[in-house]
C-alpha cells in the first residue's frame, strides 16, 4: 500500500515486484504474503514521539488531535486523532504550505506567501548565506544547509538569530490558523525547527501565549523534542508493530 507517492516517486516503481525480487530465494512450495506500508517521513517520526514522549506514551490518551510539525529538511508534519489522518491525497499536515503572507515571497510549489518562504531550511540558509539550492537537492544538501545554520546559531550570529526570531513570529501565526481549524491538546514542534530551538521555538511560544484567551488555543501544549532526525527509523519499526497486531496472520 503506497500511502503517499509524489515526492519521492513511488508511483513509477513496479513495488510488488521488487519484492518478489527480494523475497524470492525461498525454497520450493514456500510462498509468503509480506505486507508494505510506504508513508511519510513526517507520519513515521510522528508515530515514534507518540510512542516514546509523555504523556503521549502514557496509558491515558492525550485529549484532542495532536499537531506535530516535522521534517528532516523540508518543513512538513502530521495530524493525530487516535490514528493518523492522512486526507484525501495522504497530505494532511503538509504545514510548510500553509499560506501565511499572500504578499509575501513566491514559494517553490508554485505559490506565494507559504511557511516554507519563511522558515523552510532552504529559505532560512538563502537569507542568511544568499545560496541558491535547488528543491530537487534538499534531499542530499539539507544536512549541510542545517550544519551551517547550527554553526552561525551557536556562534551567536546577529543575522541569523533575528531571522529566527521572525521565523518564529510565523510560526506562531501558523500554529494559531491550524488551532483554529483542528482544536488541539498537543503541538510538537520536532525535526529540524527543534534542533534549530531557539530564538525560533521561544518566539512562536511566547506569541501563542499572548493569544492563550482565544478559546481554540487555550488549551494547547506545545513540546519541544530534540529533534533528532533518526527517530523516523523507530517509528517505522512502531508501523510496522501496529501493522502486526492489526493483521497478526501476517507474523506467522
Amino acid at each position: 500500500e503506497v500511502i503517499r507517492a509524489l515526492p519521492n516517486a513511488w508511483e513509477h516503481l513496479e513495488l510488488a515486484s521488487i519484492m518478489k525480487g527480494f523475497l524470492g530465494n525461498r525454497p520450493a512450495g514456500v510462498h509468503r504474503s509480506v505486507a508494505v506500508n510506504i508513508d511519510r517521513i513526517a507520519n513515521y517520526s510522528m508515530l515514534e514521539r507518540l510512542s516514546s514522549l509523555p504523556p503521549f506514551s502514557s496509558q491515558v490518551s492525550p485529549v484532542g488531535p495532536i499537531v506535530y510539525f516535522g521534517g528532516r529538511t523540508a518543513l512538513s508534519g502530521g495530524l493525530h486523532n487516535g490514528s493518523i489522518l492522512y486526507g484525501v491525497t495522504g497530505l494532511a499536515g503538509e504545514y510548510g504550505h500553509l499560506i501565511v503572507d499572500p504578499g509575501g515571497d513566491p514559494c517553490w510549489c508554485g505559490r506565494t506567501g507559504c511557511l516554507e518562504t519563511k522558515i523552510g531550511l532552504l529559505s532560512l540558509h538563502a537569507q542568511r548565506f544568499q545560496s541558491v539550492t535547488p528543491i530537487d537537492r534538499l534531499s542530499i544538501e539539507g544536512p549541510r544547509l542545517l550544519n551551517d545554520l547550527l554553526a552561525a546559531r551557536d556562534r551567536h550570529d546577529e543575522k541569523l538569530l533575528s531571522l529566527l526570531q521572525e521565523g518564529g513570529h510565523w510560526l506562531a501565526i501558523a500554529i494559531d490558523a491550524i488551532a483554529s481549524i483542528v482544536n488541539p491538546g498537543h503541538v510538537i514542534i520536532d525535526g529540524y525547527l527543534a534542533q534549530l530551538g531557539d530564538p525560533l521555538v521561544s518566539t512562536a511560544i511566547a506569541e501563542i501565549n499572548m493569544v492563550r484567551s482565544f478559546p481554540a488555543i487555550n488549551g494547547v501544549d506545545i513540546t519541544q523534542t530534540d529533534g533528532d532526525p533518526a527517530r523516523v527509523l523507530q517509528g517505522t519499526l512502531v508501523a510496522a508493530l501496529r501493522t502486526v497486531a492489526a493483521l497478526p496472520m501476517i507474523a506467522s
